[in-house]
């Protein structure tokens, strides 16, 4: 697979649309996906994964809310496309997907879609995902293994279970075709099965099909039809006379029902005239007196509604006299009151008088006694302001007394800074003359124990001995394969199928005489090899090791001289300055230096703190003399205010001479009171003198509308009574009428009662006319219809006996054919049946024959493969194993220097032969996490180059953390020679030192408010 684009959009931390053109990145061979951790690297080679499979780690398809979680929280849809280019004509592929939010429901992802495509020409057709998988000739799980390795699995196919990794190697390299037994036994099964079934089918299902079944059948049908024939003409002949009784039963019973629907009409008959009779009567009293009589009742209504009021009123009247005649006395009373507070009200401007009078002797006196305050403050300032300019005039002469004591310190400071760094260029000579003599003497060990080990070291060629063991390893898997082919040589027959190429010609047999002991020779000379390899491995490893040591000991003793002679200079003309200044300094040493400068130090302080004290109190005497100035202004101008209250307080007096002698003695607050209340009740009188005359109005108002309504509603009473009284003259003429009309046909007299009730009865007169007239009619036609129904049977009779009769004969005679019938149908279904299964039987019987000689045939090859197919399919998938390891060690020994190789055990699990312990093995478990990556790194790469369809692109997503820089470098120098072998390789990791190396890469960065960002470096 080979990638072409990627771009994703809404995916983890993905925000906004990002396109990843791979044409730069793969033309650089080897290129980085870098960026701080949680920045959305390995979201990348999730997208991928998922476009290709549908498939990710991290979230299952239910229970996690893999599309929910898959989409970023700050977007409505995720999309992926991927393209690239797979399979052996390079084909060019899409697959895509798209997830898109619920708008109502957040958390719901309410359409997801994955698609593929494959171009052909320049337009794109719809695929199925196998196809892709095909192109690509991996699984998912073995997808991640060998072309895009995520984080944690990087190291799966090392730790893998032997089964497993045996599997993968059949998977990936399709070694299942080969497993010719379980193919052989699956068929064999298949074709026992099914001629167990065809003869279970032969034996039961067809077991009654005998040679004159079917006549025998065809006979019984041609009776049954015979049958039927008869039976239909019997059936027809009954049904005609069933016809003609059916029509003298339908007159007989229709006049039946017509005399019994006569007779009940009849006896309604005198009930229906007593309505007709009644309904003439209600038309006629309606017509003449109903309107009169409603008059009449609205009258008396009306009536009694007046009177009603009339009383209602008379008495609301003789309320509103006595309110009227109450308000008036009232008002009498409130006038009195009124003239009372005016008299009141004259007295608060002399009260006010009074009260600024008492309030300007409150204010004199208060002036007076601030005047005597401010003059004792003032003489207090005026005292502390002489006693801080005596503290001033101290600390003037302090100052000047530590200032006398300052000299010139800067040569005492030059003294004590050559002193200290004398000292220091002293200490550093000794120490770098006793490192260089160590590093001498180390430097001639090692040069020592070099020598003697050169002289011991094996004199072998690596290269040499390499090639012998490659030469003796493909040997070995030529006689190997030879010796699992041995089974099959024996079952091959002319003419018959080989077992493994399944060409049925085999002109050149196998011949595997002798292979057992080429093989062990071969095997022990490889032994021999191989302890070569390693002991010469050892030793270079250790002479490398002392060639390192002895660079690193001479490099770091030429680097201790050159510090030697750097002190050593600078000590000299250090010793020269001292000579130049020894006048001014040969008298003092350093500790009398280093005391004067702390006397020094404490005056300064001293000087310090009495500057800061003196003008801490000449700020304090410009305050106090602004201070006093301002209370003498102050006071100034109260003296003022309260010469100025003396004449004020006389004119006062004056004003208030004609106050009520009843409120001189009273307080201010008093006196307030009093003109407050004073206000309130004249304000309380008015408002009660104007509320009283206000109601004295409305109740004149009111008493004069009810006298006028009380005359109305006497008029009213009259004007009614002459009404009701013409009313019941008119209805008394109609009545003596009426009786006069009613006694030329009968005696019956009516009452103005009598007339009532009949109106009470409230007949729906349309309604009763028309159910009488119905009446009648249905009557008449009733009768007419028995008249004719009754001429219809004269002289004709009807036996129901006889057509029950009948109708008995008929049911047999039916059910009898309708049997015949279907037993006729029954035989039919079994001659054609019969007529089926004897040609499926004889097709049965072929097929039969055909399986049991194939099950002879299969039979035979099961003796061929019997024990060997899925061995030999075991026995090819480990070689593909141990060539893997043969490959990965080619790169492992060199990154590890040549002390490290994988081996391959008897269980098929991988091992490390350690060349530092004497060549010892141990655990793959055992290695660092930096070796361990190495170990994968090449067994990846040696499975790529062992695939029928190598990959040319890798991406790597862990383990680049755990190296260090020599074994980094390695790595980096390993996967950047693959450009040779036109292979591409994208790292993934937050390790910063790879940008430096790796020039062409991706930079991811995360930005809280845009999300991650992809960024292309071209180097």
């Amino acid at each position: 697979m080979f990638p072409i684009s990627l771009s994703i959009n809404g995916l983890y931390s993905y925000k906004k649309k990002h396109t990843i053109k791979f044409d730069t990145l793969s033309e650089a061979g080897i290129f980085g996906i870098f960026g701080k951790v949680g920045s959305g690297k390995s979201s990348i080679l999730e997208a991928i994964t998922f476009a290709v499979f549908g498939k990710t780690d991290k979230l299952n398809i239910s229970g996690d809310n893999r599309y929910y979680n898959m989409m970023n929280l700050d977007c409505d849809v995720v999309e992926i496309n991927f393209e690239f280019l797979a399979g052996k004509e390079k084909d060019h592929f899409r697959c895509e997907f798209i997830a898109k939010r619920n708008s109502k429901q957040f958390d719901k992802i309410s359409t997801n879609e994955r698609k593929a495509a494959k171009k052909i020409g320049n337009d794109w057709q719809a695929i199925e995902f196998g196809e892709v998988e095909t192109a690509i000739g991996l699984s998912y799980d073995n997808f991640k293994r060998t072309v895009i390795i995520p984080q944690g699995q990087f190291a799966e196919f090392l730790q893998l279970k032997p089964a497993a990794r045996i599997d993968m190697i059949k998977d990936i390299f399709s070694l299942h075709e080969y497993d010719l037994s379980e193919n052989t036994k699956s068929l064999r099964k298949e074709t026992e099965n099914k001629i167990e079934v065809i003869e279970n089918v032969i034996s039961h299902q067809f077991e009654y099909l005998t040679d004159d079944f079917i006549q025998n059948k065809k006979t019984e049908l041609e009776n049954l039809t015979k049958l039927t024939s008869e039976q239909e003409k019997q059936i027809n002949q009954k049904n005609e006379q069933k016809s003609q009784l059916e029509i003298i039963k339908t007159i007989f019973e229709e006049k039946n029902k017509k005399q019994i629907q006569l007779q009940k009409l009849q006896s309604q008959e005198e009930t229906i005239k007593k309505r007709d009779e009644n309904l003439n009567e209600f038309i006629l009293v309606k017509n003449e007196f109903e309107q009169d009589l409603k008059d009449q009742k609205r009258l008396n209504t009306n009536l009694n509604s007046i009177k009603e009021k009339q009383k209602e009123t008379e008495q609301n009247l003789q309320k509103a006299q006595k309110n009227y005649d109450k308000t008036v006395e009232l008002q009498k009373e409130i006038s009195i009151q009124k003239e009372e507070n005016l008299k009141k009200l004259e007295q608060i401007e002399p009260i006010n008088q009074l009260i600024k009078l008492k309030e300007a002797k409150k204010e004199y006196t208060k002036k007076a006694e601030r005047i005597e305050k401010g003059t004792h403050l003032i003489l207090q300032k005026q005292e502390e302001f002489e006693k801080i300019k005596s503290a001033i005039s101290k600390e003037k002469e302090r100052v000047s007394e530590f200032k006398s004591k300052i000299i010139d310190t800067e040569n005492l400071q030059n003294a004590f800074i050559w002193f200290d760094k004398n000292e220091t260029l002293s200490k550093n000579q000794s120490e770098i003359n006793a490192e260089v003599e160590n590093a001498k003497l180390e430097l001639k060990k090692i040069e020592t124990e070099k020598t003697t080990f050169e002289t011991n070291k094996l004199q072998l060629s690596e290269k040499e001995i390499t090639r012998n063991i490659e030469r003796t390893n493909q040997e070995i898997e030529k006689l190997t394969m030879q010796k699992g082919l041995h089974q099959a040589v024996h079952a091959l027959e002319d003419g018959q199928p080989c077992p493994v190429c399944g060409s049925e010609a085999h002109p050149n047999i196998l011949d595997v005489e002798n292979i057992d002991s080429n093989l062990k020779s071969l095997k022990k000379q490889k032994k021999e090899d191989e302890q070569n390899l390693k002991t010469l491995q050892k030793e270079e490893t250790e002479l490398s090791r002392f060639i390192e040591k002895i660079t690193e000991k001479k490099q770091n003793l030429d680097k201790q001289i050159q510090k030697q002679s750097l002190i050593k200079t600078e000590f000299s003309a250090h010793q020269k300055l001292f000579l130049e200044k020894e006048k001014e300094w040969k008298n003092l040493s350093k500790t009398e230096i280093l005391n004067i400068q702390k006397e020094q130090k404490q005056v300064q302080t001293q000087i310090k703190k009495s500057e800061t004290q003196l003008s801490e109190l000449e700020q304090n005497t410009e305050k106090i003399i602004s201070e006093i100035e301002k209370y003498k202004q102050g006071l100034e101008k109260i003296k003022q205010e309260h010469a100025s209250q003396t004449g004020q307080i006389k004119e006062l007096e004056r004003n208030s001479e004609k106050v009520s002698q009843l409120y001189l003695n009273s307080s201010i607050s008093e006196l307030e009171k009093t003109i407050v209340e004073i206000k309130k009740n004249a304000e309380l009188a008015e408002q009660k003198f104007l509320k009283n005359q206000e109601q004295e109005k409305q109740f004149f108002h009111q008493k004069s509308e009810l006298e006028g309504t009380l005359k109305s509603i006497l008029s009213q009473f009259s004007t009614l009574n002459q009404e009701l009284e013409s009313n019941q003259k008119q209805i008394l003429q109609k009545i003596e009428k009426l009786n006069n009309e009613v006694n030329q046909n009968s005696e019956k007299q009516f009452s103005q009662t009598d007339i009532e009730t009949i109106l009470k009865q409230n007949i729906n007169t349309d309604n009763e006319r028309k159910e009488i007239t119905t009446f009648f009619t249905n009557l008449k036609t009733t009768l007419e219809e028995y008249q004719r129904l009754e001429k219809q049977t004269e002289g004709k009779s009807y036996e129901n006996d006889s057509f029950e009769k009948l109708i008995k004969e008929i049911k047999e005679l039916t059910n009898k054919q309708k049997q015949d019938n279907s037993q006729q149908t029954i035989i039919n279904q079994e001659i054609k049946k019969a007529e089926k299964d004897k040609l499926e039987k004889e097709d049965l019987e072929k097929k039969l024959s055909k399986l049991l000689q194939r099950q002879d045939n299969l039979q035979t090859l099961t003796k061929l493969f019997k024990g060997g197919s899925g061995g030999f399919v075991d026995f090819a998938s480990t070689e593909y194993l141990r060539n893997l390891c043969r490959l990965a060690n080619v790169r492992f020994r060199e990154l590890t220097h040549h002390s490290l190789e994988l081996i391959l055990n008897e269980t098929n699990e991988f091992e490390v032969r350690d060349f530092l312990s004497e060549g010892k093995t141990r655990a793959i478990k055992t290695l660092s996490g930096g070796q361990l990556f190495q170990a994968s790194l090449c067994v990846a790469l040696a499975l790529s180059e062992s695939m029928r369809k190598q990959q040319e692109f890798f991406f790597i997503d862990e383990g680049f953390g755990s190296l260090d820089n020599d074994s980094l470098q390695i790595v980096l120098n390993t996967l950047q020679s693959l450009q040779k072998e036109n292979k591409v390789v994208g790292i993934i990791s937050h390790v910063e030192s790879l940008q430096q190396e790796i020039r062409t890469h991706l930079h991811i960065q995360k930005n809280q408010t845009e999300g991650s960002i992809i960024k292309l470096v071209a180097g």
